[in-house]
């Protein structure tokens, strides 16, 4: 009897334990429907696939900003933001967030983010000088693309009071742009925009002349120029705009195992990601260390090294 206690014991024992080893984490992306949260499903999908011990809750936020405040406040170990806000966080010694920015970390580089100006087919909106005393969408709040948005229009010399602006997200903002109860909206993200492409042949980019592009990254360093090939969005010619790079991040606290794994799922289920989204992935692990400017994550880093990527090129 006291051996069969005694086993009894030891098996639950280990249940328990084997139940300790799972690891549940909040990942967060964006607002459902954009290339942020269905990359992040299909990566937290491919990852519990890989070890079921690994639990990954994907979690829709506003985006970018959003989601830098929420890794740097614990509630989410992981999610995606773009490059511009990343640096700026991390080093910028006037903000009073710096100390809680350093506690998150790189894993990759995923892809280029466009800033697309959009418009209906019908207006006469044609750069950005033309949204003067106009109403646009620019995105939600701590948003990226609310962020590049105020870039763009601070180039083009359009201060608060010169053009209405409003916080929707990217269906509701297309919808009022369609039902012309705005004149345009921002969209940043990876191209071809899903909720652009479903309405190609209702609406138009705006494309940039080089001078504007010029005036643009001189004034917002953290943007690059892009060029969308004509066959980007239907019929419509080559559009000249900038963008960013959109990074996956860790915080510092989430498992060193856990990221390791992680990165070595993204660059081994590439064709998976890649048919989760629209948007042209950029996942080879060369090209995924370019355009970082902070430390990598200690288990990303270990993924790096054991395949002699050199993560000095970062920056």
């Amino acid at each position: 009897m006291k051996r069969t206690i005694t086993a009894a014991i030891v098996s639950a024992g280990l249940v328990l334990s084997g139940c300790s080893r799972k690891t549940s984490i909040r990942f967060g992306t964006a607002p459902e429907g954009g290339v942020y949260y269905s990359f992040g499903a299909e990566l937290a999908r491919l990852v519990t696939e890989q070890d079921p011990d690994y639990q990954i809750s994907v979690r829709s936020t506003a985006g970018s900003a959003a989601n830098l405040r929420l890794l740097s406040e614990g509630y989410i170990k992981a999610g995606i933001a773009q490059s511009d806000l990343i640096n700026e966080m991390y080093y910028d010694a006037d903000s009073a967030d710096t100390d809680n920015a350093k506690t998150y970390s790189a894993i990759a580089s995923l892809y280029m983010e466009a800033v697309q100006i959009v418009v209906r087919s019908d207006s006469d909106i044609h750069m950005l000088f033309d949204l003067q005393g106009k109403k646009v969408s620019i995105g939600q709040e701590e948003s990226g693309t609310e962020r590049n948005a105020k870039e763009l229009l601070d180039a083009a010399g359009l201060q608060e009071g010169d053009v209405t602006t409003l916080n929707y997200d990217y269906e509701d903002a297309m919808d009022h742009l369609l039902n012309k109860d705005i004149d345009a909206m921002f969209v940043t993200a990876g191209a071809p925009a899903d909720i652009i492409e479903e309405h190609q042949d209702e609406i138009r980019l705006l494309s940039l002349d080089e001078d504007m592009v010029n005036h643009i990254l001189a004034l917002a360093p953290g943007l690059e120029a892009v060029t969308l090939p004509s066959d980007t969005y239907g019929s419509q010619d080559a559009i000249q705009t900038v963008g960013v790079r959109s990074v996956l991040v860790a915080s510092n606290e989430a498992s060193s195992d856990l990221i390791y794994l992680m990165t070595d799922t993204l660059f081994a289920k590439t064709e998976e990601l890649q048919s989760s989204v629209s948007a042209d992935l950029q996942l080879d692990p060369a090209e995924a260390v370019k355009g970082i400017t902070i430390p990598f994550h200690e288990g990303a880093l270990k993924w790096y090294e054991e395949h002699d990527i050199d993560t000095e090129v970062a920056g």
